[in-house]
């Protein structure tokens, strides 16, 4: 929300700032460049030999807890890095059981929403392995992964994707299954879009269906856009200035606090720690930096609703899994992701029966389940409840569990209840029909089944 405030403001200062970006760019082009980033590509064109890193070697860690509430800061159990030409990517792994004469299980990772990190996943990394290899990733700016150098980079949607694809590849070395929430689920969905290959399943936790305000590079290299910064840092200093000036009035430990306590159902889930290594991520030298190339960088190449839609074609299996009670990202924004992913299913299913191929997707499972009370941060808030929906719905995409790994029953339609540690007694049921809160939600609601009514007429005339 903060975030949205910030571009509304930021893109009314854009004509101001014109004449700034037309002497930055004349300084750029006779500085040097790193020679994997260029002032003319695209971060989504960017060479993935940038990212073909060393194999991950483990930080010194000291034993924690399992509360998260008394650990040092920056001190987990688990962490490691990548490293390599100025790249330094911190992330969380731990291992999953290992059963003599059973197959290995595909992974999962946890990909985090903007302003937080890998500490915000150490509950559920660990809940993850109790039945598989499990990991958590620090996007470049965010979190504890930053550039020595933050020269040449541009931090953006498309950036983002291609070192999540790259972290696949060479620290977990095969497809895994991803769960993203908020910012994170929208990169999910844009990884399984550009790199189907790579990704077994995505869960999304209340994803966020759109990022930025700048168009894509494609879109936004002539025109009025052609004028305006694009995000490659070093950043000019009038763009710097503008975005300084949000950025610290954001990083206030009051005001993160009261944004976490307005989206977390439970208030005491909002813990004084989180707040503090928001904080500690944000006080990074070059945190500045990181936010102004957030900021101003383009928009994603694919939109949300395509993304989702070229996943599902592809054959990627989802689970839309919500917090129900999310001020932000409401309800009906899970129910229209769900909605285009069952209509481009449908669609493959059709091209497939054209094609002459029988019962091919049987196994592609598209699945909307709601999770209440819990808000925009389920994951964090509710972390069992996630934990044995998610292990729930793999379970009955792949099988083989072992018998002491907790998890629900993706067959049962009735409510579920879930015990969290403190007691807390958690909803969990697949719907995607739940009724609209207040009148904003019920013309979004109505406006959706009218969608949805015209997207299923046009499949049965097909």
């Amino acid at each position: 929300m903060a975030t949205g405030a910030m571009h509304a403001v930021i893109s009314l200062a854009f004509l101001l700032l014109d004449s700034s970006a037309r002497s930055h760019r004349v300084i750029q082009k006779d500085s040097q460049r790193r020679p994997y980033v260029t002032r003319n590509r695209a971060s989504a064109r960017l060479s993935r030999n940038f990212f073909r890193l060393p194999k991950p070697k483990a930080m010194e860690t000291t034993p924690i807890p399992r509360s998260r509430k008394t650990y040092p800061a920056g001190v987990y159990e688990g962490s490691h890095r990548w490293e390599s030409q100025g790249l330094d990517v911190h992330y969380l792994a731990a291992d999953g059981p290992k059963t003599k004469g059973e197959a290995t299980k595909t992974p999962l990772l946890f990909l985090p929403g903007f302003g937080v990190g890998s500490f915000q996943y150490i509950e559920s990394v660990k809940r993850a392995s109790r039945g598989r290899n499990s990991y958590a990733l620090d996007w470049v700016g965010q979190g504890r992964s930053w550039p020595s150098d933050p020269t040449g980079f541009q931090l953006s949607a498309d950036f983002w994707v291609e070192q999540a694809a790259a972290f696949i590849t060479d620290v977990i070395g095969g497809p895994t299954y991803i769960a993203g929430n908020s910012l994170g689920g929208f990169l999910a969905a844009q990884l399984a879009a550009r790199h189907p290959e790579l990704v077994k399943g995505v869960i999304l936790l209340n994803a966020t269906p759109f990022w930025a305000i700048r168009p894509p590079k494609a879109k936004s290299s002539t025109g009025p856009w052609s004028n305006v910064w694009d995000g490659v840092l070093p950043a000019p200093s009038s763009y710097k200035s503008l975005s300084s000036f949000f950025f610290n009035a954001l990083r206030q430990e009051d005001i993160i606090k009261s944004i976490l306590e307005m989206v977390y159902v439970d208030k005491t889930q909002a813990a004084q720690e989180l707040v503090r290594e928001i904080l500690d991520s944000a006080a990074h030298p070059i945190g500045e930096d990181a936010y102004a190339s957030i900021a101003f960088s383009p928009r994603a190449s694919l939109p949300f609703a395509d993304a989702l839609k070229a996943g599902s074609r592809a054959g990627v299996n989802y689970l839309c899994l919500y917090g129900r009670d999310d001020p932000w990202v409401v309800p009906v924004w899970g129910q229209r992701a769900y909605f285009h992913l069952d209509i481009a299913s449908q669609e493959r299913r059709q091209e497939q029966t054209r094609q002459g191929i029988v019962n091919a997707s049987e196994d592609h499972s598209i699945r909307y389940w709601e999770v209440s009370p819990a808000g925009h941060c389920p994951h964090d808030e509710v972390p069992e409840t996630i934990a044995q929906v998610a292990e729930g719905w793999i379970s009955s995409l792949e099988g083989g569990f072992g018998v002491d790994t907790p998890k629900l029953s993706m067959t049962e339609s009735a409510i579920q209840v879930v015990k969290e540690d403190d007691g807390r007694k958690i909803r969990a049921y697949p719907r995607d029909d739940s009724p609209p809160r207040d009148v904003g939600e019920w013309a979004a609601t109505a406006l959706l089944r009218r969608d949805m009514e015209a997207a299923r007429e046009k499949l049965g005339r097909e």
